[in-house]
């Protein structure tokens, strides 16, 4: 069966990786680490960023989770698109927090809609880009105009999971991160990478954020 839905490759992941899993000894018996520091180095490496500004969690979902639970509390409102990734509100409802919906404009992300929705109240605005599902993107020009646009005081989280399938004109959110200390990038390697099943997702934070006790809080000792 083939669920369309949940947008699992096809393919698969690299021969390397299966071989790799397979030479791994494992100890079943043993609790994950709740930062693993071998792969956060090797993320580090590979896409030549800081490791301590790297988060990892089971797949971007969990990030997503955690970061609506350690910055929202009830009644905090969150943005996120009207056609955008469907754990956002899903989040942002389990931490009591009241998502907002900013209108689409042809199924595509408005910039200007996302600002008209921002409030007092607002602390945290997702944007998945390229967007899932519509496979719509935002140009740089208009990310910039979003990030300048947003109190400093609100987290933008940015869902890149798809980054991988463009080719050009996509914003290197990395960049984003580095030159403002209110944007989170987030990345999986469930996509491109086709290792879904491994749940391995990770993130890209300030260090106010990375280091945050709150987002390090997962109940893996039961």
């Amino acid at each position: 069966m083939i669920r369309l839905s949940v947008n699992e490759n096809g393919i698969g992941c690299s021969p390397l990786v299966e071989e790799a899993i397979k030479k791994n000894d494992i100890k079943f018996y043993r609790y994950p680490a709740q930062q693993d520091e071998d792969l956060i180095e090797s993320i580090a490496l590979r896409f030549k960023l800081k490791p301590e500004k790297i988060l990892t969690g089971n797949g971007s979902d969990e990030l997503i989770y955690l970061l609506c639970t350690a910055f929202l509390n009830p009644g905090d409102e969150a943005i996120h698109t009207e056609y955008g990734f469907l754990v956002f509100p899903q989040a942002i409802k389990i931490a009591g927090g009241v998502p907002i919906v900013a209108p689409d404009d042809n199924f595509t992300v408005s910039v200007d809609a996302i600002i008209s929705k921002l409030t007092p109240k607002t602390k945290l605005v997702f944007l998945a880009n390229p967007n899932n599902p519509t496979g719509s993107m935002i140009s740089d020009q208009e990310l910039t105009r979003l990030i300048e646009s947003i109190p400093k005081s609100v987290l933008l989280i940015l869902d890149w999971a798809y980054c991988e399938y463009v080719t050009s004109g996509l914003s290197d959110a990395a960049k984003l991160v580095e030159s403002n200390n209110n944007v989170v990038m987030l990345r999986t390697f469930s996509k491109l990478f086709g290792i879904a099943a491994l749940r391995l997702g990770w993130g890209y934070c300030p260090p106010r954020y990375s280091c945050d006790p709150a987002i390090h809080t997962r109940a893996i000792l039961s």
